[in-house]
């Protein structure tokens, strides 16, 4: 999706992705997902590779390309000037590049963070040494505190790196491109009460409580079982599995392989509920996954869970899209779900989705313009 006209630069990386497949027993067209496990108990290969990501690869995986590319981008830039550069990770390792080259040239710098770097849900289980984790938390800081603009996606990670750094942090949430979301006319939903969860499925999103309330429904409401249908659309790991399974669930779940990101919209559109289970991690209330706007840019209702409190629930209850439950708060997720039930089986299951006008790349893409002409006037 680069416009015609601008210039891309190409240099050779060196990943460790293949020797880690090959020590792993993973095939070479299998995506390497953190946090993921499809197995019951992490295999000793894949703990060793664990340790060995979290105390060698600092602070990730692409950390060979930051001094070639440094020494490359310094030289480049001495014939071909710019007014700023912009870093955005993870991985962190393009930040450190940033940071190698506003070292030596002064140029100014804004450092962009999708996610967090050591409040990232799976830091904790990176089997960290004492040194490695002083290093990652000093590599961070050095980001935060050196770049002219720090960004992140919401005010939890706001509060957090702005208490690393001791200086102001900007927020530009993720977005959707309003050219990949066509509405849908309302004879296109799924017929039955479809509640649909798009994405990555893994054992911090997998939450009993859900699984226990449909169960219950299924039990108390006639015909409630006949209309169900829960759809998950991605990668689903063992601990869902077993969770279906265990509610007697089986009959009422579809699991569908990853999708192309066209059809993964058409299933958002088709749905009648959408399901967004944030991580229960102890960063839970700072997590606001890229598909958030996604669903409110859909129109369907969101179910979401996770905490009332969080920044994803902010979202959701501002812009009148949906309802939150806490991850354990199995009676208001009873309560939820047959409150969305009753609306499909009256032909009004329908919600605001006010201001999300907000998350499109077209206005987030002015805020930053608006932060670049702050560190370059």
């Amino acid at each position: 999706e680069i416009p015609a006209g601008v210039e891309v630069i190409r240099q050779p990386i060196w990943e460790p992705y293949k020797l880690y497949k090959r020590f792993t027993g993973q095939k070479k067209e299998q995506r390497v997902v953190s946090g993921f496990l499809n197995d019951k108990k992490p295999s000793f290969s894949r703990r060793v590779s664990m340790w060995i990501r979290g105390n060698v690869f600092i602070p990730d995986a692409r950390k060979f390309w930051i001094k070639p590319s440094v020494r490359f981008l310094t030289n480049y830039l001495k014939d071909h000037p710019v007014d700023a550069i912009i870093s955005t990770g993870p991985p962190h390792s393009m930040h450190l590049i940033a940071l190698g080259i506003h070292q030596r040239t002064q140029l100014p710098w804004l450092a962009d963070f999708r996610d967090p770097w050591t409040n990232i849900d799976f830091y904790q289980e990176l089997m960290l040494s004492k040194w490695a984790d002083r290093k990652h938390h000093r590599l961070e800081k050095a980001v935060v505190t050196q770049a002219q603009c720090v960004v992140v996606v919401g005010k939890q990670m706001q509060g957090e790196f702005e208490k690393i750094s001791g200086r102001k942090v900007e927020v530009v949430t993720n977005g959707y491109d309003e050219a990949d979301l066509q509405p849908q006319p309302k004879t296109a939903r799924d017929q039955k009460f479809s509640l649909i969860h798009i994405g990555l499925l893994n054992k911090h999103r997998n939450h009993e409580a859900f699984w226990a309330a449909c169960a219950a429904l299924k039990a108390e409401i006639p015909g409630f079982a006949d209309d169900l249908l829960v759809k998950l659309v991605g990668s689903a790991d063992i601990s869902a599995r077993e969770s279906i399974a265990r509610h007697g669930m089986d009959a009422q779940v579809e699991l569908i392989d990853n999708l192309p990101h066209v059809q993964a919209v058409q299933q958002q559109g088709r749905a009648q509920v959408l399901l967004l289970s944030i991580n229960n991690t102890p960063n839970a209330k700072g997590v606001i996954t890229g598909k958030i706007f996604e669903y409110l840019a859909s129109g369907r209702p969101i179910l979401c869970i996770g905490p009332e409190d969080g920044d994803a629930a902010h979202i959701i209850q501002e812009a009148q899209a949906g309802l939150v439950a806490g991850f354990e708060d199995g009676a208001k997720l009873k309560a939820h779900i047959l409150h969305f039930y009753k609306q499909f089986k009256n032909d009004t299951l329908e919600v605001q989705s006010l201001g999300v006008e907000a998350f499109s790349r077209k206005a987030l893409t002015g805020k930053f313009a608006q932060l670049l002409a702050g560190i370059t006037q």
